[in-house]
């Protein structure tokens, strides 16, 4: 999940996402009215130890964790509010917090169960554009029901919005690429023995494809995909998250069993942004999305997300690392990325050709 208006840096700025959150709207964004922020005192939740890896441009919350937690309240537990989570959810621990909104781990008391709630910190303290954000993520995620996406429970649309998600439990795919190859750095291999010692990350990244491949069937593209919206649980899931940049495109006219346009998720749509907005990650968004030619996102543009997430498991690190925002969009619209084989010379022809082709300057290839 992300939330909104920081730049923090974590474990995935070791393999080269420094870059990365401002708002990336063409327009002045509205105002905040100036009313003192909510600060409940931090857990000592490992989270907490992890910035965020890959900050969001465009997104209203990218500097929550990507992971599933409860969202604790600072209202009066006496109030009497529709929306108020408190008094079927007890706050067990806070998770992230972000500049609006705030995740923890909570007690679903009616079902005694741990769940993820989400809401802001101060309903009165953000945008109309940030809300319209959150309630578009939390309808996008409740209607796309696969294995590979975080199931939504409950959502409060009215004033103090929130919604309660199943709570996941595990490491980012970032950390685990990371790992990965701190393990597996000082061995020597051919490129076959490279290639069999990948496959841990390789059946993730399958895993991610069929998620995102079911999305796509249903007419939605993520628009956000990178190794810090992705989530490793210790009993075998891999869930992709943060579905707040998520839009509509027009279903295909050749494919069997897709679902019809009426049948799309509610509020799914090319919200918020006209061409020349940027939304996305830099360091994993497609061409398209740097140049700000928001008309011409599309299917792959998805694609091109999940190469450069290939190329980041083969290589250990992103192939921008290190870099500032700017000097990564501007390689990325004309493209110019360092071939996969400078930073991983072992790498199987196979997985290179594919890794060029998912990265291809061409949208149709």
């Amino acid at each position: 999940m992300s939330a909104p208006d920081s730049t923090r840096n974590d474990d995935a700025n070791s393999q080269g996402d420094d870059s990365e959150n401002i708002l990336g709207n063409s327009n002045a964004t509205p105002e905040r009215k100036s009313h003192p922020r909510s600060r409940r005192r931090r857990s000592s939740n490992a989270f907490e130890s992890a910035p965020n890896q890959d900050p969001t441009i465009g997104s209203s919350s990218s500097d929550l964790p990507p992971t599933s937690a409860g969202i604790a309240t600072d209202n009066d537990p006496n109030e009497e509010s529709t929306n108020n989570p408190a008094p079927r959810y007890e706050s067990v621990e806070e998770v992230g917090r972000g500049g609006w909104g705030v995740v923890e781990k909570a007690v679903d008391k009616q079902l005694e169960r741990e769940v993820a709630v989400k809401r802001f910190c101060d309903a009165d303290d953000v945008t109309q554009q940030e809300r319209n954000r959150f309630l578009h993520e939390a309808k996008v995620t409740s209607q796309l029901q696969h294995p590979g996406i975080v199931p939504v429970h409950e959502l409060g649309d009215r004033c103090d919005a929130f919604y309660v998600m199943k709570l996941l439990d595990g490491v980012t795919l970032s950390k685990f690429i990371q790992e990965h190859h701190q393990q597996k750095v000082s061995e020597r291999k051919t490129p076959f023995q490279f290639g069999e010692s990948l496959e841990p990350l390789l059946q993730r990244f399958v895993d991610i494809c069929n998620a995102v491949a079911y999305a796509h069937q249903r007419g939605v593209i993520h628009r956000d995909l990178k190794p810090s919206n992705v989530m490793i649980s210790d009993f075998g899931e891999t869930v992709v998250l943060d579905w707040g940049l998520a839009q509509s495109v027009e279903q295909p006219t050749d494919h069997v069993n897709v679902q019809s346009t009426s049948e799309l998720p509610a509020d799914v749509s090319p919200l918020f942004e006209r061409d020349g907005t940027v939304v996305g990650t830099p360091a994993y968004m497609s061409p398209e999305q740097a140049r700000g030619e928001i008309s011409r996102i599309n299917r792959s543009s998805d694609l091109y997300s999940l190469g450069v997430i290939l190329y980041t498991i083969v290589a250990g690190r992103n192939p921008y690392q290190g870099q500032p925002v700017d000097q990564i969009l501007n390689q990325v619209r004309r493209p110019t990325c360092p071939d996969l084989r400078t930073y991983q010379p072992l790498v199987p022809k196979p997985l290179l050709s594919i890794v060029r082709k998912a990265m291809s300057s061409s949208q149709h290839d």
